[in-house]
């Protein structure tokens, strides 16, 4: 009896003949060579559509799990999201690529996930990432003159909705000249947009990390959207565990250096082994989709333009602790809430949000537990570092005057959940990405770069990024 093996068979077998030699051939069967360095979102995207496209792929990723930021797993006693929480609906890349693998309903999204209740100092309301104009006219603290200016956005709004792309922030490099905040000032005027950025901008921003110096570009690109963030029914980690099982990753796999360009244009990729072996390799191609920051201290040769490009990257960072309890203390009813930046309190002014979680909440086996996580602004996290305290004693000491009622003696363990957030866009760092991507694009080449940073901060971006960084390889190469 003959086997037979589809297209995506065989694309699977060459590929893992590449990978399991990694010999520095510049052709397997016929195939061009793509390495890959980086296992997240968006290497995975670039990886699956080189490999639909008949390269060989290779994806090495330092990590011993796959998916970067976009997965559910355990940290510590208890399994959760460690970072992307949901995905932007309406972002058309990301869907569709759910849709080729075959998980398009698994990964539609089961509801809104960022919707939560704040206190600004004058009331309690609830507020979303979805922004939504009227019910934004009727948050507790507005004057009158700031509700009537605040309709100056509407067309402001429809301008970005029809102009920029939230997944291509580079859709927006026009819009590059202003900060959030000399946004809103020149739109609304000072008082008016002092009142709008307190009560509803920051509270926008602060789940991001991002500031009122971020560009207003991205900022208004995904304000204008309309579009909800929700989680996927399959959790998170449902597109990239997919991508994972369709492509050959290998994990535990540290890329030391790159070296420049050989003759050929061809970079030669020098990495170690799970077992700390040091091997080489020179691909046809090499897509490098790890945050920008490292690229400087992995790639040899870059040019004034690119080093400081690369070396002007740098990410929003979060403090965020879960106090596991005993099971005498778990919280039957839900607990907490979240504050503005510039809450009058003094407590409110330091956390963002605080709340309990039931033990069984995201999986059966989760213990009962209350999460505290601080404004993410880098002048918050300066005080927690100034302080001199770890993570958990400072988030504890404020989560007893929050919830005066609270036993400490009923904490088993804490998880720190600190770590660097989303990359910054601060003015001028838009134009500088759509330079970046217009290099990338012109000609062909052995090294193109992929991540959330050439696209927007969130996961569709991220994923976004990959699929145009192959189409432009495939454009290049094929």
């Amino acid at each position: 009896m003959t086997q037979r093996f589809s297209r995506r068979d065989m694309l699977k077998i060459t590929g893992a003949a590449f990978a399991t030699s990694l010999a520095p051939k510049l052709h397997a069967q016929g195939a061009p060579t793509a390495v890959v360095i980086g296992a997240g979102i968006a290497g995975l995207s670039a990886a699956y559509d080189l490999q639909q496209a008949g390269f060989a792929v290779t994806v090495m990723e330092k990590a011993s799990f796959t998916g970067g930021r976009m997965r559910n797993d355990w940290v510590g006693p208890i399994y959760t999201t460690p970072h992307a929480l949901g995905v932007l609906q309406g972002t058309k890349e990301i869907f569709s690529l759910a849709e080729d693998v075959g998980i398009k309903e698994e990964f539609a999204g089961a509801s809104e996930t960022d919707a939560y209740m704040i206190d600004n100092g004058h009331g309690q309301y609830q507020v979303s990432l979805k922004f939504d104009l009227q019910q934004a006219l009727e948050i507790p603290g507005f004057t009158p003159e700031t509700r009537q200016k605040l309709m100056a956005l509407k067309p402001e709004l429809d301008k970005f909705k029809t102009e920029v792309d939230p997944a291509f922030c580079t859709t927006g490099a026009q819009y590059d000249d202003e900060t959030v905040e000399e946004y809103f000032n020149r739109i609304l005027g000072a008082e008016a947009a002092n009142q709008f950025m307190d009560y509803w901008v920051d509270t926008f921003l602060d789940p991001w990390g991002l500031t009122r110096d971020t560009s207003c570009a991205p900022v208004m690109a995904n304000i204008s959207s309309g579009q909800p963030f929700s989680a996927p029914r399959g959790g998170i980690g449902v597109l990239t565990r997919k991508l994972g099982d369709l492509l050959h990753v290998q994990n535990k796999t540290t890329v030391r250096y790159i070296t420049p360009p050989n003759a050929e244009g061809r970079h030669t990729i020098h990495y170690l082994t799970s077992t700390f072996q040091r091997r080489s390799v020179t691909p046809d191609v090499v897509v490098l989709a790890v945050e920008g920051k490292f690229v400087p201290e992995l790639v040899q040769g870059l040019d004034e333009q690119e080093t400081r490009y690369f070396k002007s990257i740098d990410f929003a960072k979060i403090v965020r602790v879960a106090f596991v309890l005993n099971d005498k203390a778990n919280p039957l009813e839900p607990r907490g809430m979240a504050f503005i930046p510039r809450h009058p309190s003094s407590v409110g002014k330091k956390v963002w949000f605080w709340h309990t979680a039931a033990a069984g909440t995201e999986h059966p086996d989760n213990p009962p537990r209350i999460y505290v996580d601080l404004h993410r602004s880098p002048e918050n996290i300066g005080q927690w570092q100034a302080s001199g305290k770890s993570q958990p004693d400072y988030c504890l000491a404020l989560l007893q005057e929050l919830y005066p009622e609270f036993d400490a003696t009923s904490i088993v363990d804490a998880v720190n959940f600190g770590s660097d957030e989303l990359a910054y866009m601060p003015k001028g760092f838009i134009r500088a990405t759509a330079d970046m991507l217009n290099k990338q694009e012109k000609s062909k080449r052995g090294l193109y770069y992929a991540g959330e940073y050439l696209a927007g901060s969130h996961t569709a971006a991220a994923s976004a990024s990959g699929r145009v960084t192959a189409r432009t390889i495939i454009k290049h190469w094929l």
